[in-house]
């Protein structure tokens, strides 16, 4: 249509691309509602309807520069748009934290602002404080995201989804420990409290943290006397019943008891969603009972009387075993050399310094490889690693990337896309679809993931698609083995053990991890004997930049010089003036993340003890993380500000921070094959640390260093002045640390991992 036609013709035509556009777009044809919406947009470029839902179709086919391009449009037609506002400060927010959001389209600054303004506009709705407060946390603005969940309460203090993020921030930055207690002072607070309303919602808290149980037994009573004898009118009476039945209901179906939530919905009072969810959960599980397919019932007109307690996890897993037992849905012919690595994120962490090691020597040796993460918004450590993966050509992408290829993969796996309510709050459907989706793009040949809950939706996904071998490194330590986790995440660990059995249940996915006490420790949790994987079971150990090997460390050191660096001219003086450490320093180093696994604290006690014993000790210890803050303060309440420097991150100049120390410290509650040990000894520094998880394994004790069988501050400090008051056995371990070290070159495990795949080595 002509750029002069009538207003009143533009207007038609815009209102017909616009609906025909909408109609494609509900279809899932993204690229032609994108060409209609272009159309809306020129014919009537004042009117906002044509760029939103431009944007929605951009951010669908994961052009998300186009699609903020879009929603700044949105804002300068309407500028208390409140979908525009969100979508803004979320691409900043995340742009800046190494997502593949582009930056430079709108500042973080901006991007706030906008989030804080979508907000103030529906303070019902906590997505911009969760994005907001979710970018405090992981920048290390830990007051910042306090101080906006505080005055987010004041103003709603029954807003349910806002206390789910402050237990999820709480269980984030102090542990689960602190969270459980939280949730226990709430139980107190609210559990025998008179008011209906109270128990509703601490019900509600206690649900979307996932102790459904804990929120069904506080809600059993108000369903006979307890709503009955409340004051009011029959019909408010009724009303309040049929809230405390909805709940009850949906919770009952979540842990698979029909029959019970079938029970609730035959009472006068049960509203009609209740009943119509009910119906279409009992039918699906008569489907399942008969051997009928998985799909989800359009109109259900019967429900159970006596059903059984329905397992849905188990349901969901019989239509995977059925796929892994017949032809692959997305069957594929795999590229040779083709590997895809999966993860959350590339934080600077061990497991992903190992899967960026890997893959960039696997790189260097042909192979095609991809870095897959399926949760890049963490902040600046989210991308700690990306930069060196795609230096050395490695491809590095999102699940948005695949976001329009798995559309079509839900439509070949209805399993993927329409299983009954409860198995979607259970298992996350959508990532799956996702990494299914990019494995039929790629046609790896091997998937690899380094997580716990990375591997568990990878292998399904791998299973789905048939790929040829899925390889699911484990962590240090098993789901649910640590102290302090509440009834939410034990369920979810739960479901993440039956997710995992069912994936080791098909010969093509093999369990692998760095050492073979933690490998032990994951048979057990799975309750899976180690000869019944046989050769599936494995253990493959960490690996270390070669450049590490290939460094001075301590045979540098000149002879008669009691710590590494002395007698050396200049060595470690751009090290003392940018820490203020002085010359003759005794340097004892932690390098770790900031977090409460690795005990941060107690390398703070342990090195606090030493600076009293000697005084020309000091402490550098390296690493970021959201415990900095406390640790900070910490060393000002000791008054050791000058003998204790927190450095931060350290990158491009680690082994020189390494040559500098005179024993690394390590003072985890729990390890994988712990890096730092290995990177320490390869430099020629003795290590001190408890025997827990695979430390043993990545050190040779008595030889390189000290396992300590114990994390009693005062047993680590007795460690660590044995090594400083014996120079002879101090370098002597340096010596033997280098030789131990080389063992774990990237070169020997990487052919490691590919005698795993069934390759040889190129």
């Amino acid at each position: 249509m002509a750029s002069g036609a009538p207003a009143t013709e533009r207007a038609s035509g815009a209102a017909a691309s616009l609906a025909a556009g909408i109609a494609c777009f509900r279809k899932g044809d993204l690229p032609a509602a994108h060409v209609h919406f272009r159309a809306a947009g020129r014919l009537r470029p004042d009117h906002p309807d044509g760029p939103r839902w431009l944007a929605r179709t951009l951010r669908g086919l994961s052009r998300q520069a186009e699609a903020v391009a879009a929603w700044l449009r949105v804002l300068s037609i309407l500028p208390e748009d409140f979908e525009a506002l969100l979508r803004c400060g979320e691409a900043g927010v995340q742009g800046a934290a190494g997502a593949d959001h582009p930056p430079g389209i709108i500042s973080l600054a901006d991007a706030e602002t906008c989030l804080l303004r979508a907000a103030a506009l529906r303070p019902a709705d906590v997505r911009p404080l969760r994005l907001l407060a979710q970018h405090y946390l992981w920048s290390g603005r830990l007051d910042a995201a306090r101080q906006l969940l505080c005055e987010a309460l004041v103003g709603a203090p029954r807003a349910v989804a806002l206390w789910q993020l402050v237990l999820e921030l709480i269980g984030a930055c102090y542990g689960p420990g602190l969270k459980s207690r939280v949730l226990r002072r709430m139980w107190q607070r609210f559990a025998g409290a008179p008011d209906r309303t109270d128990r509703l919602f601490l019900a509600d808290v206690l649900a979307a943290t996932g102790a459904v149980e804990r929120a069904r037994r506080l809600l059993e009573p108000l369903v006979g006397q307890g709503a009955a004898a409340e004051q009011g009118s029959a019909a408010g009476q009724g009303a309040a019943r049929a809230q405390v039945l909805q709940r009850l209901g949906l919770l009952a179906l979540a842990q698979g008891q029909v029959a019970l939530a079938s029970s609730y919905a035959r009472r006068p009072e049960a509203p009609d969603a209740l009943i119509d969810a009910v119906a279409a959960c009992a039918a699906h599980q008569r489907l399942h009972h008969a051997g009928g397919g998985l799909s989800h019932p359009s109109s259900p007109n019967l429900l159970p009387h006596e059903l059984p307690t329905h397992d849905w996890i188990s349901s969901w897993l019989a239509g995977i075993d059925r796929i892994r037992r017949s032809r692959r849905p997305l069957a594929y012919e795999a590229r040779p050399g083709a590997i895809l690595h999966v993860l959350n994120s590339l934080g600077a962490g061990g497991t992903e310094r190992q899967c960026a090691l890997l893959a960039g020597q696997q790189k260097a040796q042909g192979r095609e490889v991809e870095v897959i993460c399926t949760d890049p918004r963490r902040g600046g450590r989210g991308a700690f690693f990306r930069n060196g993966l795609r230096q050395a050509g490695v491809r590095v992408a999102t699940l948005a990337d695949y976001a329009a290829v798995a559309a079509g993969v839900t439509h070949k796996v209805p399993l993927l896309a329409e299983p009954p309510e409860p198995v979607r709050g259970l298992v996350n459907l959508r990532e799956i679809a996702h990494l299914a989706a990019a494995i039929m793009e790629l046609r790896p040949e091997v998937v690899q993931a380094w997580t716990p809950q990375a591997a568990a939706h990878a292998a399904l996904a791998g299973i789905i698609a048939g790929v040829p071998r899925v390889v699911m490194r484990g962590g240090s330590i098993a789901p649910g083995r640590r102290d302090g986790d509440d009834e939410g995440e034990r369920a979810r660990h739960a479901v993440m053990r039956r997710l995992l059995r069912a994936a080791l249940a098909d010969r093509s996915v093999i369990l692998a991890n760095n050492s073979s006490r933690n490998l032990a420790d994951w048979l057990d949790w799975l309750g899976l004997e180690a000869d019944v994987l046989g050769a599936r079971a494995i253990t493959v150990p960490n690996g270390i930049d070669a450049d590490w090997l290939r460094g001075p460390g301590l045979g540098r050191v000149c002879p008669g010089s009691m710590f590494p660096g002395h007698g050396r001219p200049g060595f470690g003086s751009a090290l003392h003036r940018r820490y203020g450490i002085a010359p003759d320093a005794i340097v004892i180093g932690g390098v770790m993340r900031l977090e409460r696994e690795k005990d941060p604290e107690l390398w703070l006690e342990v090195v606090a003890r030493l600076c009293g014993r000697h005084p020309a000790l000091h402490g550098l210890l390296i690493g970021c993380g959201r415990l900095r803050p406390l640790l900070e303060a910490e060393v000002h309440r000791r008054g050791l500000a000058g003998r204790i420097t927190l450095a931060g991150m350290v990158a491009g100049d680690l082994a020189d921070h390494y040559d500098r120390l005179a024993v690394l410290l390590l003072t985890s509650h729990f390890e994988g094959l712990p890096n730092v040990l290995i990177e320490a000894q390869a430099r020629g520094v003795p290590v001190v640390a408890p025997d827990v998880g695979g430390v043993a394994e990545a050190m040779q004790a008595g030889e390189t260093g000290l396992l300590v069988s114990c994390r009693e501050p005062r047993d680590l400090a007795a460690a660590v002045t044995t090594l400083l008051g014996d120079e002879a056995r101090r370098l002597a371990m340096g010596s033997a640390g280098r030789n131990f070290a080389a063992r774990f070159a990237p070169e020997a495990v990487t052919a490691r991992w590919e005698a795993v795949y069934g390759r040889s080595s190129a």
